[in-house]
């Protein structure tokens, strides 16, 4: 009997160095290669998201990040947001409805299912 999985939706982030190297290990490959650093923009066109929702998931601390100061002179601008891609892996982790390693799992138990289905 297979064991019920916990509920990852609403599980809190779990900044354990285990966790950090699943997040790495896994979501890394999906990102864009040789870029560490990506803008809201950048970010939101990666999860079908606005940028908005970004900058949001980032003021609440959803998203790890850095904001930098956008006040120059005599004028008001607002703050530059910049995520590292090891933030954006931890992010995936956290709102991912499936643990890294349940997809080998489902495919190798559809690949057991369809081969006892074969007739002999």
């Amino acid at each position: 009997m297979k064991a019920k999985r916990p509920d990852t939706v609403n599980a809190p982030l779990d900044l354990s160095e285990n966790a950090r190297k699943i997040a790495i290990d896994y979501f890394d490959p999906m990102l864009p290669s040789g870029q560490e650093w990506f803008t809201p923009k950048e970010v939101a066109a990666m999860i079908g998201r606005s940028d908005q929702y970004v900058r949001d998931c980032l003021k609440t601390g959803r998203i790890l990040g850095h904001q930098f100061d956008g006040k120059g002179g005599n004028e008001r601008r607002r703050g530059r947001y910049q995520i590292h891609r090891e933030g954006l892996a931890l992010f995936l982790l956290e709102t991912a409805n499936y643990k890294p390693g349940d997809i080998a799992e489902r495919l190798t138990d559809t690949m057991k299912r369809r081969s006892e289905k074969v007739p002999a």
